[in-house]
């Protein structure tokens, strides 16, 4: 029973493409039998009403990484404390059929687990956003209960619970969630962590043109913690400038077709005019030089690049590096 799901109808659905999922056969909950077998004792058993988390295999990290290592939770390595040996990371991970759905080929599977995901999130939100860190007692002048200055067991073992920023690789299960594809409203694939929620503030300014999800998230938790945009914030509006942009490239950028080019100009000018009202924050100007670095996004045109004429000679609009642009 502890490897199979107590599915509701939604669940079962979604269960049903997954060749590793197990559910409880509908006889045993079927309401028209004369002594249908109650949830709670397929419960006790360890039977999952909703999707399934495994604890992972624990993550031993040497004491000299102790520096990468609390970059990687977003501490101060001087907060980690002192240790025998290693540190122990204990975390949970997706269970196999999980991992199956977020590979279905159909992403509207993927969108349906993303509504019971965020239907059970309450539960889930502990498990996928922190880890547990243990430290095992090290100490140069107090001995632990065994009478040792260094001592690897566990009782005389310091552990506590760390909430992570949500990309780090230490949450596994959460980064796994993160990158599954989901069709958007707009009907483009994309992962979760570049699509946008459909709040009032992201309409008014971007209207229809954004990766919009195809459900609504209703636990803010579960947004923030999949990445998923829900107010017009600078670090937004350089994520969508970046989306915008096609990317690295050499010489004189990449051109734009005009059907194409107008609307996109005026969004870029809104996103320009809004970042400018910020340029007196040190913080918001190091964030957009690091957008801006690698990627051409400034819109330009020039009539002496090969192609950039029309036959009725207007200019078209490309593309461009920050350092191709004068």
């Amino acid at each position: 029973p502890s490897s199979c799901y107590l599915a509701s109808d939604e669940l079962r659905v979604i269960l049903r493409s997954c060749s590793e999922a197990w559910v409880l056969h509908s006889f045993y909950r079927d309401a028209q039998a004369s002594e249908p077998v109650p949830d709670e004792i397929f419960t006790l058993l360890g039977a999952a009403a909703s999707l399934r988390l495994i604890p992972a295999e624990p993550v031993r990290v040497p004491w000299r990484e102790r520096n990468s290592l609390a970059a990687a939770l977003g501490l101060d390595d001087w907060s980690l404390g002192p240790t025998t040996g290693s540190y122990m990371l204990e975390l949970w991970d997706l269970a196999p059929e999980v991992q199956e759905l977020l590979r279905a080929p159909e992403p509207v599977v993927v969108a349906k687990l993303l509504k019971v995901i965020d239907n059970d999130w309450l539960r889930l939100e502990s498990h996928l956003t922190t880890v547990r860190l243990t430290r095992f007692h090290r100490d140069r002048t107090q001995t632990c209960q065994h009478g040792k200055l260094e001592c690897s067991d566990r009782t005389c073992a310091t552990t506590q619970a760390i909430s992570p920023p949500y990309d780090s690789v230490h949450l596994r299960a959460l980064r796994s969630l993160r990158d599954m594809v989901v069709p958007s409203a707009n009907g483009t694939a994309v992962p979760v962590k570049s699509c946008y929620a459909r709040t009032q503030a992201l309409l008014e300014f971007f209207g229809e043109s954004l990766p919009h999800l195809p459900h609504e998230l209703h636990q803010l938790g579960l947004r923030a913690a999949l990445g998923v945009s829900s107010e017009l914030t600078c670090d937004v509006l350089l994520a969508r400038l970046v989306q915008l942009a096609p990317g690295p490239i050499a010489g004189h950028g990449s051109i734009i077709s005009t059907e194409e080019s107008i609307a996109t100009t005026k969004l870029v000018i809104s996103i320009y005019k809004h970042l400018a009202l910020h340029v007196d924050d040190a913080a918001v100007c190091g964030r957009i030089r690091h957008a801006c670095s690698g990627c051409p996004v400034i819109l330009s045109a020039s009539a002496a690049v090969e192609g950039f004429l029309e036959g009725d000679g207007k200019r078209r609009v490309s593309w461009s590096p920050v350092s191709h642009s004068r």
